[in-house]
């Protein structure tokens, strides 16, 4: 992706105080609700009930993942197990 803003390539969202990228995985943000800042230290904390729509999303997205990755032949030929 030729305007990926974080350093080093990846996806995140830069922290608020430093500008250090957060990246998080989908199943970090499924799970949590605090997340610090591995440079300055801040703390974040996840809104849960206003991110709601947007949780359900990215849940729904991570099981078309897995539904897909069960499906992929993996290199000895076999497909994955469920």
């Amino acid at each position: 992706m030729a305007n990926n803003p974080w350093p080093g390539g990846g996806q995140g969202f830069p922290c608020p105080q430093c500008g250090h990228p957060f990246r998080l995985t989908a199943a970090e943000l499924l799970a949590g609700e605090q997340f610090n800042c591995t440079s300055c230290g801040l703390v974040l904390t996840l809104a849960k009930e206003q991110s709601r729509p947007a949780l359900e999303q990215l849940r729904a997205y991570e099981q078309k993942i897995e539904q897909i990755t069960a499906t992929v032949p993996s290199q000895s030929g076999t497909t994955k197990p469920k």
